[in-house]
């Protein structure tokens, strides 16, 4: 009998890896979180801003 493993911790990315898979300004990017055309970024700490590549829907 096999067991499944726990599910992995969110996958994210810092916005320098951001900037390589999506060529947008940080404006652009920035507008188009508040219209929900974008994944909302959030905070690891009061520094470091990064985004969750499960809700890329295609942006991998």
């Amino acid at each position: 009998m096999s067991q499944t493993p726990p599910p992995l911790g969110k996958r994210t990315i810092r916005r320098h890896q951001l900037r390589e898979i999506v060529p947008l300004a940080d404006t652009t990017i920035y507008d188009m979180e508040q219209r929900g055309e974008f994944p909302q970024r959030f905070y690891l700490t009061s520094r470091t801003v990064v985004w969750d590549l499960g809700e890329s829907g295609g942006l991998a």
